[in-house]
């Protein structure tokens, strides 16, 4: 399958995560703080490449409704569906879990 691209899927798995992973162990809770804001590096790492801020980009993506996002070759916030701008299901997913594998270490 596919999911939206441009980091916008992890920016929507950061939404549904950043408040629900608690721990009450410190260092746990601080490798999950980690991992939960590692969610939204690849979004500010296209949008800094693109000559765009980084940072706001990832707070305007984090105000956008699902499906829309940042197309960085445009400047502009569009439906990522309907431009194309996907990415394989699969490799996101396993993104994740190596991010969260990394961690652990």
């Amino acid at each position: 399958g596919i999911v939206v691209g441009g980091g916008k899927a992890l920016v929507e798995v950061y939404q549904e995560l950043k408040d629900t992973l608690v721990s009450d162990n410190k260092e746990v809770q601080q490798g999950i703080d980690v991992v939960v804001q590692s969610l939204l590096v690849p979004t500010y790492q296209i949008a800094y490449n693109a000559g765009f801020s980084g940072k706001d980009v990832v707070k305007q993506q984090l105000l956008q409704p699902l499906n829309f996002g940042f197309n960085a070759k445009e400047g502009k916030y569009v439906c990522l569906l309907k431009e194309g701008i996907i990415d394989p299901t699969k490799v996101t997913r396993q993104a994740v879990i190596n991010a969260a594998s990394i961690s652990a270490l």
